[in-house]
């Protein structure tokens, strides 16, 4: 996946789901449930077909994510 420092309207990624729109760079408050309830995450950046609304998360998305969520929930190790 292209990294949010690239200019995403230069770059397009058909979408894998509807496969007429192309994904676009956009920041979205994100959703997700943990043992402790729902958690909202802002301004994450997220691939989204304009077309059929659906979102690919790439990895500057799943950073962001990470950060966010409580040390338990994620798997991987976080280095400060």
């Amino acid at each position: 996946f292209p990294s949010h420092d690239k200019d995403m309207t230069t770059e397009k990624i058909p979408c894998w789901e509807c496969e007429e729109g192309f994904l676009k760079r956009v920041f979205e408050d994100f959703e997700t449930m943990t043992k402790d309830g729902s958690v909202i995450i802002p301004n994450t950046p997220l691939l989204k077909c304009p077309k059929c609304g659906d979102s690919v998360f790439d990895t500057d998305a799943t950073e962001h994510i990470e950060k966010h969520l409580p040390p338990y929930v994620c798997r991987s190790s976080r280095k400060k």
